[in-house]
């Protein structure tokens, strides 16, 4: 509020104080994302960045920088003997590369380069409040899109986590693309049915009717086609349009309201988003998907469109609409697979990620399904305020036969099935989360009588006609507001301190001190970033071994793609120079911006497999075999190899991880039963433990260290069996242990270890395997050189 000359109280219009509001916000998600990180990501005068994908991001936008716009499509850094195909879309590199090119005007140093790249996610997380709050203005009103703003600032959910600083990867810039697509969706559908636009205005041009609704069509298809341009995945995006196209096109089918406005609307829409993303889609499987997607789009509507108008001009009942519908798909996709049906497959297989992993895939910590556990802790109790609130928007929905939010609804549905199968889409429905508890709070404040304080006089003066009523109505209206009874501000006031306690404190209850709690949590710990020993064993192993391509500058080249081949593209043509780095997959993107050399295994799980059969491997015959195969020259291995991340190992190697070793229940003080880990011989004898826990070196059990457990497998209250340990005995050699065992064969007796670092079996030294390198601290990084 402020004053006029002459002492006059002007209030600020309602936008202004949203814009305020939302302003502020947005300042508060920028601190929370730079500010408790900042440490961590900027130290010793350099740049790290967290997790594995950001560094590979980083590469390819080093490797942009040299030749922008131009970006790699293909990568003989990484996937050693073969390359990669770089599927990853290029405007998430653009994005930082231009504007660091700009900040350093056309030359920028390597630490211009980092900084605007660690910056980034942290830019582009605050800019999603804004289309967060216009959607929930858009679809309610602008309060609701101020408490969902603020409700997605405190969520401690994957969605900050992944747009911190430093979290240089693209993910960030999904949610922010896909989310101001659904905005201008909404909007573009809202008015194109308000106005009932046919094809008819848009022929005779009737710009007065068709005016907004096209130009937030053609906002829709120009972010549309960024979000192609983004994230490989985006077909997610059309299947969340397509299924809403369908439910709304059979609604108003079934209602007898034209169905031109949908067609116009999506035409347009999915031809604009071709037309943007398809000169800069890679030339590879993805991007052929992504593309004759696009196209499949296009048509879809029109044919949607097309159905209707004739059953409805040949008088079929309505209710044949959708089994034609459902005849149609089918013919379609028959025809589809008999074109091209290893086409067919590849865009079916991206609905995968509405399936939860199996095998090895469940290794991958962000592809597991979500559990209580871990929806409380991006959401707290977002979450399941969510299903309520559903609940009443679907009610809404149907009673006003809305087509915007029956579209919001799709959306939301649909991404909460896909982050039930894989909590990797936790940082997805954080907007949904927030949009959808931000309307239930709303409704509360409503019910508690916000909403009839927060209404304008004129507003409701609007209603009536006369000048006379208007009059009268103006000054009831004001009497009413000026005397508004004190009970409703106080059921205002404790509506507002329940939300603020049931929605906001569970993210920002405080700690010791200054503190946001688990919000700040979130931040200041965030995705791990390259551990120092790895950084020193990455830096020696760069300059202390050859290039694999002679000159270091080809890690700047543009590189063309091998001759295409059926399976695909056939393998890079190497130098005899080349050769590989045999280490697990989380850490191919460190070697090959670290490094500077080439992995086998990296994060994109390529070689997974092979590298957990050699790191799980149970001799040197097999181990060499492999390397061979290969051409690898060195091993490298970190503390969490053997120790935490040999189950994944195991699994990717399409074994069992009772063949390595197994939990046990041993009796403790007071007769309680207390479970140990114990290992088998086939633990010791891999090849990764050879080598980290023993540096290749041959190795005899210490005296006590082999020990016979006996065991009786037993069945708990909740029907689960375990294994009992009924006795225990050390043996002084290994050969003795063996012995005892065999003469007990028809009894449950197992040779076992407690300690991964003292093997109960004699393990003979790995000829071919020298340790060249092992950083300085308690858990070191090691390389070892293979010599043929």
């Amino acid at each position: 509020m402020r004053e006029q000359p002459g002492g006059r109280r002007v209030k600020l219009p309602p936008v202004a104080i949203a814009g305020i509001i939302v302003f502020a916000l947005c300042g508060i998600a920028l601190f929370i994302r730079v500010y408790f990180p900042y440490d961590s990501v900027f130290s010793d005068g350099s740049v790290w960045f967290k997790g594995a994908d950001p560094w590979y991001h980083m590469r390819l936008v080093e490797n942009l920088i040299q030749h922008f716009p131009h970006r790699i499509y293909f990568d003989p850094y990484t996937f050693y003997p073969h390359g990669t195909v770089v599927g990853w879309p290029p405007f998430y590199d653009w994005i930082i590369a231009g504007a660091a090119w700009i900040i350093g005007l056309g030359h920028p140093s390597v630490h211009t380069v980092e900084t605007v790249g660690a910056f980034t996610p942290a830019v582009l997380g605050t800019l999603t409040i804004i289309p967060v709050y216009f959607i929930g203005k858009e679809l309610f009103n602008r309060w609701v899109g101020v408490i969902s703003a603020a409700i997605l600032v405190v969520l401690p959910s994957e969605f900050l986590s992944r747009s911190l600083l430093g979290f240089t990867d693209h993910h960030v810039a999904e949610v922010l693309f896909s989310t101001v697509t659904i905005l201008f969706l909404i909007m573009a559908v809202k008015r194109a049915r308000e106005r009932e636009i046919s094809f008819s205005h848009i022929i005779n041009r009737d710009w007065a009717v068709i005016k907004k609704p096209l130009i937030y069509t053609l906002l829709a298809g120009i972010f549309l086609g960024i979000y192609f341009l983004t994230w490989v995945g985006a077909i997610m995006l059309l299947f969340i349009i397509f299924a809403y196209l369908g439910i709304q096109f059979i609604v108003d089918h079934l209602r007898g309201k034209s169905t031109d406005y949908l067609c116009i609307v999506a035409v347009l829409t999915f031809a604009i988003a071709f037309i943007i993303s398809i000169p800069f889609l890679p030339k590879t499987a993805t991007g052929t998907i992504s593309w004759v997607s696009l196209i499949i789009a296009i048509f879809v509507p029109l044919g949607l469109s097309g159905i209707s108008r004739f059953m409805a001009g040949k008088t079929f009942k309505p209710s044949y609409y959708p089994l034609a519908l459902l005849a149609v798909a089918g013919v379609g996709l028959l025809i589809f697979w008999a074109i091209d049906p290893s086409l067919l497959h590849s865009m079916l297989d991206k609905f995968r990620i509405f399936i939860p992993r199996e095998a090895g895939g469940l290794t991958i910590q962000e592809a597991r399904p979500l559990d209580i556990t871990m929806a409380w802790s991006n959401f707290t109790t977002a979450f399941f305020i969510a299903f309520i609130a559903l609940g009443l928007l679907i009610y809404r929905a149907v009673k006003e036969r809305s087509t915007d939010k029956a579209l919001f609804l799709v959306w939301c549905i649909v991404m909460l099935v896909a982050v039930f199968a894989q909590r990797r889409f936790c940082y997805y429905f954080a907007v949904n989360a927030a949009l959808i508890t931000g309307y239930f709070s709303w409704r509360v404040l409503d019910f508690a009588g916000l909403g009839k304080l927060l209404t304008k006089p004129r507003e409701i003066v609007k209603t009536y006609t006369t000048k006379k009523k208007k009059k009268k109505a103006k000054e009831k209206v004001s009497e009413k507001r000026f005397l508004q009874p004190r009970a409703t501000w106080i059921k205002v006031i404790g509506a507002g301190i329940a939300i603020f306690f049931l929605v906001f404190f569970p993210s920002i209850c405080p700690g010791q001190g200054f503190s946001f709690g688990k919000l700040e949590a979130c931040a200041s710990r965030g995705p791990v970033a390259v551990d120092p020993d790895w950084n020193s064993a990455l830096v020696w192993l760069r300059e202390n071994t050859t290039e694999p391509f002679d000159d270091p500058d080809y890690y700047y080249q543009l590189y063309d793609f091998p001759p295409r081949a059926d399976h695909g593209f056939e393998d890079y043509d190497y130098p005899e120079t080349a050769y590989g780095i045999m280490s697990w997959w989380d850490y191919g993107h460190w070697i090959t911006r670290i490094g500077r050399r080439i992995p086998i295994a990296n994060p994109f799980q390529q070689a997974a497999p092979i590298a957990g059969k050699f790191l799980t491997s149970q001799n040197e015959t097999t181990a060499n075999q492999i390397m061979d195969e290969l051409g690898a020259k060195y091993v490298m291995s970190d503390y969490a190899m053997p120790i935490y991340k040999f189950y994944a190992m195991v699994t990717w190697a399409d074994k069992n991880e009772s063949d390595f070793y197994d939990v046990y229940y041993a009796p403790a003080e007071g007769g309680e039963l207390q479970p140990v880990r114990l290992f088998y011989p086939s633990y010791y004898n891999s090849t990764v433990v050879r080598l980290y826990n023993f540096n290749g070196q041959a190795v005899a059990p210490s005296e006590n260290a082999t020990i016979v457990i006996s065991y009786r497998e037993q069945v708990d209250r909740q029907g689960m069996w375990y294994k009992e340990i009924t006795s225990s005995r050390s043996f002084s050699t290994y050969e003795e242990a063996r012995d005892f065992v065999a003469s007990h064969a028809a009894e449950n007796y197992r040779i076992v270890g407690v300690d991964p670092f003292n093997s109960p079996v004699p393990l003979d030294k790995l000829e071919h395997y020298q340790l060249v390198y092992a950083s300085s601290s308690p858990y070191p990084v090691k390389v070892f050189e293979y010599t043929e």
